[in-house]
């Protein structure tokens, strides 16, 4: 009897570890370009941070603050397509975000 239970153990054991590897790389590759794509999102709204000082006065100071933040940003979103030329399974425009999350996102 202690062998049947060893034997299924084990059978169920080496069905879990093969399962969790068939799954892997599709999981990777799934979880990997709507991070991406947010990131990519955020920059791109980033990247026109300075344009605030076209409607508004700041001081100095916060004026080469924005630049900083919107060149950052502009060199980030370069980078980024660079990044997904170079990994043509990387899609920086699928967010896969729920609809109420998206329509949050877009109203800002």
């Amino acid at each position: 009897m202690k062998r049947t239970a060893a034997l299924v153990l084990t059978l169920a054991a080496i069905g879990v570890m093969a399962g969790c590897a068939t799954l892997e790389p599709r999981a990777k590759k799934d979880t990997l370009s709507p991070g991406y794509a947010i990131l990519y999102e955020l920059l791109s709204k980033e990247s026109h941070s300075d344009w605030l000082s076209l409607i508004k006065k700041e001081s100095p100071e916060l004026k080469s603050l924005l630049e900083r933040i919107a060149d950052t940003s502009t060199a980030s979103v370069k980078e980024l397509d660079t990044l997904a030329g170079l990994a043509p399974p990387l899609n920086l425009k699928v967010t896969h975000l729920p609809r109420i999350e998206r329509a949050a996102r877009d109203s800002w």
